[in-house]
């Protein structure tokens, strides 16, 4: 299985390291250098079945590795790998009553979350659920008045 790690020699392979490896050769139009296949059957590897991923072996759940996940088999054309709608309710089971995003169901929202969640949407042709909550987190807000 071919993937990335960072730069010590006693770190695991990662979804992050591999990502941002598959931009720079993309970037650098170099992406021939890559067993396209091999990387794509890595990150499928990492989907659990709520359509989550984990980052590595150790298991961490996080909407990070959903967008992580989600770039790189986009940027590879091998986004049919993986189970893109069970990736999409993932996400949107991340979304807070305040119309963010968190790294999980039920944990807070924050900035970096909510760019990863909305990346993610928009690589799986799911903006739509963006939409859906971003409607449903402003229906318990109240503007002041402008007069």
């Amino acid at each position: 299985m071919v993937a990335f790690w960072g730069k010590y020699w006693y770190t695991t392979l990662h979804l992050l390291y591999t990502l941002s490896a598959v931009q720079i050769l993309v970037i650098f139009n170099e992406e021939h250098r890559i067993d396209a296949d091999q990387i794509a059957d890595y990150v499928k590897s990492l989907q659990q079945e709520d359509g989550s991923f984990v980052g590595d072996e150790w298991g961490e759940k996080d909407t990070r590795f959903s967008y992580c996940a989600l770039n790189c088999l986009a940027l590879l054309g091998k986004l049919d790998k993986i189970d893109v709608k069970a990736a999409v309710e993932f996400v949107c089971k991340c979304r807070n009553f305040d119309g963010g995003f968190g790294c999980v169901p039920g944990s807070e929202s924050h900035a970096g979350q909510i760019f990863c969640c909305v990346g993610a949407l928009a690589i799986a042709e799911g903006l739509e659920h963006t939409l859906i909550c971003l409607v449903g987190g402003l229906q318990n807000v109240s503007f002041p008045q402008v007069v």
